[in-house]
């Protein structure tokens, strides 16, 4: 009994979409290893790196992870990396392993320093950031969150020493600034008096002692007895 000829065709076809999408996810992967000088970096934690990941740098792929290890004496995971032999690094570089996306993978960043120094093969990069999860990520937006708001006039705040009201905080300049922004002056330092605060009264002009006034003199005579003489 011969084959169907419709079968024959739908297996060579499915046979040929599955040869295009592993060249394809070969090629996007970029599963081929660099040949390049081995240079390692040291992690407290690798965070799902996988062996064949890229280094990249500026989003640029430079290099391949070849193996990961852990060190017996500080219990760290020692990344192995190859890098192309036309990148050459500071010594000052900084490593990081970052996620591609939500749902992409992950990978080892650089970050070139300035030094005029590189690194030689063998080397061992210095500068590491760890692999920070979504997760953590998550529970340090909630963490901040829930955290409670300072009371009124902490950390100079909007209130003053007795919480009653505004006072000054502190300036740049090394004075104090009052609620209206006028500058007090510097903190130890006598101050000044503003051109707008109001004078003192002034006192009024001390006269000198009057003498006592004489008491007016009663002109006015006193009347006369009357006479005892009878009628002549």
């Amino acid at each position: 009994m011969g084959r169907n000829p419709i079968e024959t065709i739908m297996g060579a076809l499915v046979l040929l979409v599955a040869a295009v999408f592993l060249a394809f996810a070969y090629t996007t992967a970029d599963l081929r290893q660099v040949r390049g000088y081995a240079l390692t970096a040291e992690f407290l934690r690798a965070g799902g790196l996988d062996t064949g990941g890229d280094v990249r740098i500026a989003g640029i792929p430079v290099g391949t992870v070849i193996g990961q290890r852990l060190d017996p004496e500080t219990y760290e995971a020692v990344v192995e990396m190859s890098i192309l032999d036309s990148v050459q690094l500071p010594v000052d570089t900084r490593a990081a392993i970052t996620s591609d996306g939500l749902l992409g993978g992950t990978y080892v960043k650089l970050v070139p320093g300035q030094a005029s120094e590189t690194l030689e093969p063998g080397d061992s990069i210095r500068h590491t950031n760890d692999y920070q999860s979504l997760e953590d990520l998550v529970g340090e937006i909630i963490f901040l969150a829930t955290q409670p708001p300072p009371p009124p006039g902490a950390h100079g705040g909007p209130s003053g020493p007795s919480g009653s009201g505004p006072g000054p905080g502190p300036d740049p300049t090394g004075g104090l600034l009052d609620p209206s922004g006028i500058l007090l002056g510097a903190p130890g330092a006598p101050r000044e008096p503003s051109e707008d605060a109001a004078e003192p009264p002034e006192a009024p002009p001390l006269e000198p002692p009057q003498d006592p006034v004489d008491a007016p003199e009663d002109t006015a005579e006193p009347p006369e007895a009357p006479s005892l003489d009878g009628p002549t």
